[in-house]
């Protein structure tokens, strides 16, 4: 059974229902029970309270990747694609200045370590793109 609690409300709206048939065609009404159990033991999902964070999340990530589409057409395969990947160190700086995920100072400097080796090879795969744009043009 599929169904949904709508906040404020201590109903069910049945979407679809499976059966659980025995052998004998006798529906299996423990289980059910058991269905119907575990649904009033899950938290609410208060949609009016997560609605607007929802829908900007969802409009920050469209325009995030307008901006990647952009950027590995503007710069490239090899430059753009290089700096849409540095979400990556975004999201590990996220996680270790602000909820706390990577904790002791040996892991967290191999973090930085890799995280420089992954910015020196961007600004090299930048000065590549940079000599080849200036090659074409002169020539």
């Amino acid at each position: 059974m599929f169904a949904y609690r709508f906040e404020g409300q201590r109903r069910l709206a049945i979407i679809s229902t499976i059966e659980s048939h025995t052998n004998t065609g006798k529906t299996l009404g423990k289980k059910q029970s058991l269905w119907v159990q575990t649904y009033h033991k899950m938290p609410c999902w208060h949609f009016s309270q997560l609605i607007l964070p929802g829908l900007a999340g969802g409009l920050l990530m469209s325009v995030i990747i307008f901006g990647c589409v952009l950027s590995v057409t503007v710069l490239g395969q090899g430059l753009g694609y290089s700096i849409v990947q540095t979400q990556i160190l975004i999201s590990g700086l996220w996680g270790i200045f602000w909820f706390k995920e990577i904790r002791g100072c040996v892991i967290i400097s191999k973090w930085f370590s890799s995280a420089l080796v992954a910015i020196a090879g961007i600004v090299w795969l930048g000065l590549e793109h940079k000599a080849a744009t200036a090659n074409a043009e002169d020539g």
